[in-house]
């Protein structure tokens, strides 16, 4: 329908801009050791792939301390993801399931640097008038389609002297939306796909679109009311000009990848399982109470682990079973699970069938990836896939130390007379025993998991060097000075 990115927070957005515009090739080779340690070794470009992903949580600023306080951190990733490794833990059918996913996702990544890329064409007049977009806001109200047949057949009615609201009653299925016709609310340009955003901020108020098409489906949109901000000055619009154009690179670029997969599908034959099909659209929905987040589109994996987890729990039996066969070849039912941690959440809540379209779609572009050797073309799709795997070793081992973890009524006993005079005053010790033992098993955990990394670490002759990191990302904060002023 639309993506959500409202509101993003603004945490080092310049510097991510430069790493993506300026290709990685900024400073030192990626293939810099920055730390060694017993048989490993971690190179410049491995830290990069995953620092960035930290740059982009909201509220995290780049600093020299970060840096080398997270080169640390991935020290002790891969010390505790090998003792994990030594426990057999990589052998867990849930554990190959996400790392296979994710490889799927990285060369997913790299056929869109490969493929849509070279596509993406910005020139000076769409990039001032998305520019202008950015300013304003429109309160969109909008009718929503499946196929474009359908869109068209609405919108010659509406042409033809239909009212948008006896309209609503028809094409919308959910009563309170049918009532409002169909309110979006107060929506930003950003907020939109490509084609529905430039057709909304176009209309003026009252007048609707012809169908539009978004990666879901067809829409006409009527404009209600329309805010803007003050004007800005030409020296303004230069200033911010680098991120303009990154956003609006990427709202084409995730335009022209929606028309590639679009062709693609349609010279791929289909079988579909109807019996498996059948059992999982009765229980899909349930695991999925929350609304979309304006924060869904800064994340990597679009489920919660909560949600995966109950997922698993209802089709788990089923994980063997082919869901659909495309080209010959069978998607499962596990597959699926946990191809859908990509798919924008927005759509997973759109129900099941358009979850699917999704994973299929994902899966014809991942065979595409594959058959051209991407892998071996772009070396971070296995850096990427390596990282990630470490990343659910090490973070199973630690649930495994704590879950020995036992706090005895002993224990709480004395923390309640060690702090009964500075923080229980007046309290019995019932009334406040589920606070200690909380407070006692995470000092159990915390301390479990810290004398596991001081014991790797005791092992292991650790050296680092951060040169390299430093004059990377100061390099880049250099040039993002420069583009400022």
């Amino acid at each position: 329908m639309f993506s959500i990115c409202q509101n993003r927070p603004v945490h080092s957005l310049l510097l991510l801009c430069l790493v993506v515009c300026l290709g990685w090739h900024c400073g030192p080779p990626s293939d810099a050791v920055v730390a060694r340690f017993g048989k490993q070794k971690i190179l410049l470009g491995e830290f990069k792939i995953g620092y960035l992903d930290l740059l982009k949580k909201p509220h995290v600023l780049d600093s020299a301390e970060l840096r080398e306080n997270f080169l640390n951190e991935m020290i002790n990733q891969r010390l505790i993801a090998a003792a994990a490794r030594a426990r057999g833990l990589q052998n867990d059918d849930k554990f190959r399931y996400r790392v296979d996913a994710y490889r799927d996702k990285c060369l997913r990544d790299a056929h869109y640097q490969e493929i849509i890329q070279p596509q993406i064409r910005v020139d000076e007049e769409k990039l001032r008038e998305v520019y202008s977009y950015i300013t304003q806001q429109r309160h969109l109200r909008h009718f929503f389609f499946k196929t474009e047949e359908e869109a068209d057949q609405y919108y010659q009615r509406l042409l033809d002297g239909e009212s948008w609201d006896a309209l609503a009653a028809e094409v919308i299925a959910d009563s309170l939306l049918a009532c409002n016709g169909g309110d979006l609310g107060w929506v930003y340009w950003d907020q939109l796909e490509y084609e529905m955003g430039l057709a909304a901020f176009r209309l003026k108020v009252d007048a609707i679109s012809a169908p539009v098409s978004s990666s879901f489906g067809f829409h006409i949109v009527k404009v209600v009311d329309y805010r803007i901000d003050p004007l800005v000055s030409e020296t303004e619009f230069d200033q911010r000009r680098r991120k303009v154009k990154f956003m609006l690179e990427k709202k084409i670029g995730d335009k022209l990848a929606a028309d590639y997969i679009t062709a693609m599908m349609t010279a791929k034959h289909l079988q579909v399982r109807t019996d498996i099909l059948r059992i999982l659209s009765q229980k899909f929905m349930s695991p999925f109470s929350r609304n979309p987040s304006p924060y869904d589109q800064m994340l990597e994996a679009q489920l919660t682990p909560a949600e995966t987890r109950a997922l698993e729990n209802k089709f788990w039996d089923y994980r063997n079973a082919t869901l659909v066969i495309i080209d010959g070849k069978p998607l499962t039912v596990g597959e699926f699970i946990y191809q859908l941690n990509y798919v924008p959440f927005a759509a997973v809540r759109q129900g099941f069938k358009t979850a699917l379209d999704f994973v299929i779609r994902d899966r014809v572009l991942t065979d595409e990836a594959r058959q051209m050797k991407l892998e071996r073309k772009y070396p971070a799709v296995r850096q990427k896939a390596v990282i990630y795997e470490d990343y659910l070793l090490q973070t199973e081992l630690r649930r495994d130390l704590v879950r020995s973890i036992e706090i005895s009524e002993a224990a709480i006993g004395d923390r309640f007379e060690r702090d009964r005079n500075s923080l229980y005053k007046q309290l019995e010790l019932g009334e406040v025993r589920d606070t200690i033992y909380e407070i006692l098993v995470q000092e159990a955990r915390q301390r479990v998991v810290s004398d596991l990394i001081a014991e790797l670490r005791s092992q292991q002759s650790i050296r680092t060097d951060y040169r390299p990191i430093h004059t990377y990302y100061d390099n880049l904060k250099n040039a993002s000075t420069e583009n400022e002023n």
